[in-house]
């Protein structure tokens, strides 16, 4: 029995099936692939502050992208696809709908956020900070045993800095001020748990 896709596309599950996951950055665009590790990391050609702003200019990329990736044509692809932690539903579905223009996919969407907890959760679980200073995205977010408990996004990033090689401060600066307000806010000591653990 096969499975359906973005879409209702049927995937057919006597065909092999290649995986890959896909990070739409600002600034760039990386795919990886099991086996291969990052088979790509190419310039973003139509995302603004995390957001899709030219559908058919991303899929000619996520389709040479496609192209490149291990496994060949003649494998059914299953997609992973990260997303700012704080995309609007719009937001997410605009990429998702980018993704499903590359023929026969499942896809799977994930918040960045927790797609880098999930790597690099300590042994027993417990709270995570992550930290994503992007391009022109700074995100904080509190992941708790693989849940989002607080999440705090700021459009600023490493690109606007001047001359994009400055000491970046203005980023840095609110990426702490986002952690401060966690940590005043936080009822249950998570923000504090997750500091201890660096």
């Amino acid at each position: 029995m096969g499975s359906y896709g973005a879409g209702g596309t049927h995937l057919d599950a006597r065909r092999p099936v290649r995986g890959i996951a896909l990070d739409i950055g600002s600034s760039r665009t990386r795919a990886w692939a099991p086996g291969a590790g990052v088979f790509a990391d190419v310039p973003s050609t139509a995302v603004r502050r995390g957001r899709v702003s030219d559908d058919s200019s991303q899929l000619s990329l996520l389709k040479r992208l496609a192209a490149s990736a291990p496994g060949g044509e003649s494998h059914d692809t299953v997609v992973m696809l990260t997303h700012p932690v704080l995309a609007a539903p719009a937001e997410r579905e605009a990429a998702r709908r980018v993704v499903a223009g590359l023929g026969p996919v499942r896809v799977i969407a994930v918040d960045s956020a927790r797609a880098a907890a999930a790597y690099a959760a300590p042994p027993g679980g417990g709270p995570l900070l992550v930290v994503d200073l992007g391009a022109r995205l700074t995100e904080v977010t509190l992941v708790v045993d693989g849940h989002v408990q607080d999440a705090r996004l700021a459009e600023l990033g490493m690109d606007d800095l001047p001359g994009h090689d400055g000491a970046p401060d203005a980023v840095v600066g609110t990426a702490a001020d986002m952690v401060a307000d966690m940590w005043r806010e936080d009822g249950t000591g998570a923000v504090r748990g997750a500091l201890r653990r660096g």
